[in-house]
């Protein structure tokens, strides 16, 4: 059985991946609640068995799992972290901010706790709180990608001014270069936003075929080939955004 000593973390993490890369998710979680229960003090083991489950779709022994490990550990911010999605993914929004409120008592200021609590505001539509939040993590770590690009997608979809659009494009040209096709919607769409529409429509493009399941992202392209005067890209693109949108 493996303990809490920080030696036997690594072993189990390395078991539990090679069953994963392996396609035995069910063996992995198998796996794990048998750790868990020769050695109920394990909170890495219910840690992973946790985020195993809730990829399963099992919510609800995701979080107990969580609630579990916070109770055990609650001085580690992933394991708030964890019970917070889980709520979230159950649409209790009150109590993912109750789980990360609680996660910042014991941890005042943590970093991925102000950065989960950003997220959200965003999703429940507190968008000026977002970008708030945004703006004050940005300051804290300038080179933290997941955070410019999250304020640069809230300054480009839900602000109207030029300075928004303006420093949404500028916060963006990080991402330039980057392989992550999430980063390249979000300067495709910022250089759409000020008017650079040829650019736009090549980043959009690159980002819709990576991403040819998510919707925002067709409808990014579809309306940058529309200000390109490209009538029947764009119905295409809008099309497949809408028929994605459904689900």
């Amino acid at each position: 059985a493996f303990d809490e000593s920080p030696n036997d973390v690594q072993p189990l993490v390395s078991l539990v991946r090679s069953y994963l890369l392996a396609g035995k998710q069910d063996e992995a979680i198998a796996f794990l609640r048998s750790v868990v229960r020769a050695s109920p003090g394990n909170t890495d083991a219910k840690l992973l068995l946790a985020q195993l489950l809730g990829m399963k779709g099992d919510l609800a022994g995701s979080r107990q799992a969580f609630q579990s490990a916070v109770a055990e550990r609650p001085k580690d911010a992933a394991a708030h972290i964890g019970l917070a999605n889980v709520y979230m993914r159950e649409n209790r929004t009150s109590d993912a901010e109750a789980a990360v409120a609680q996660g910042l008592a014991a941890l005042p200021g943590d970093f991925s706790l102000r950065l989960t609590q950003a997220g959200i505001y965003e999703v429940t539509g507190r968008i000026d709180e977002a970008i708030k939040a945004y703006e004050v993590l940005l300051k804290e770590r300038p080179g933290a990608d997941v955070v410019a690009n999250n304020l640069a997608s809230l300054l480009s979809d839900h602000r109207s001014d030029k300075a928004s659009h303006e420093r949404a494009y500028q916060l963006a040209q990080r991402f330039r270069n980057s392989q992550v096709p999430q980063f390249r919607d979000t300067l495709g769409w910022a250089s759409y936003r000020v008017g650079r529409v040829e650019d736009a429509v090549i980043l959009l493009k690159s980002a819709a075929d990576a991403l040819p399941d998510l919707a925002v992202v067709h409808y990014h392209y579809g309306k940058a080939l529309l200000a390109q005067n490209n009538k029947a890209l764009a119905r295409e693109a809008l099309a497949k955004a809408v028929e994605l949108a459904k689900k």
